[in-house]
């Protein structure tokens, strides 16, 4: 299960992201993922409280999924 590893690079990149901008709390979090990407959409969810268990100065964000064509996962949008 890769999808802890990734969610947790995600979550460093939006906790840095929140920090530089003085921006406490993050609302949500929209990755899009690729359908033929090797992430499973069920365990970024199931695992995605895990992954901002290490950031608490972001506080509890939502994680929001987009399919998306291709192989590819990005962050889509951060909302503050």
């Amino acid at each position: 299960m890769h999808e802890l590893g990734v969610l947790r690079h995600v979550v460093m990149t939006v906790a840095r992201t929140a920090k530089a901008n003085n921006i406490g709390k993050v609302k949500f979090i929209t990755l899009e993922v690729g359908d033929e990407s090797s992430y499973v959409p069920y365990y970024l969810e199931k695992l995605f409280p895990t992954a901002i268990e290490f950031y608490p100065e972001i506080g509890t964000p939502e994680l929001r999924l987009i399919n998306v064509a291709g192989k590819k996962l990005q962050i889509k949008d951060i909302g503050y």
